[in-house]
């Protein structure tokens, strides 16, 4: 229900010619791929996820989501952090290490 009404929420401001010329491209299937495979697929993978995920669990791997996109701006773009960034990484890290080693126990 959500993303439906984001959907038609975005459709209220969209470039209604600008969304002509996407069905009319001849890229047509590389927007319908990223759209199916980007939004889609994840998007089900997410509801999956959140129906059979505790609480607890959703909220750690919550907190390591900007420590990957960091890592991903590190490695594969090649961004440079700071040392207070950097910290804050491993804060994050062994924050969350800690608190499913007790969660296990």
């Amino acid at each position: 229900m959500a993303f439906f009404s984001l959907c038609l929420i975005l459709f209220l401001f969209a470039d209604k010619t600008e969304a002509v010329a996407v069905v009319t491209s001849s890229d047509i299937g590389w927007f319908l791929l990223l759209g199916i495979v980007g939004a889609g697929i994840s998007f089900i993978f997410y509801v999956i996820g959140i129906r059979r995920t505790a609480p607890t669990t959703a909220s750690m791997v919550a907190m390591v989501e900007p420590v990957t996109a960091s890592l991903f701006g590190v490695l594969i773009i090649g961004d440079h952090l700071t040392s207070i960034q950097l910290i804050g990484m491993m804060v994050i890290l062994v924050t969350i290490t800690v608190l499913s080693v007790k969660q296990s126990d």
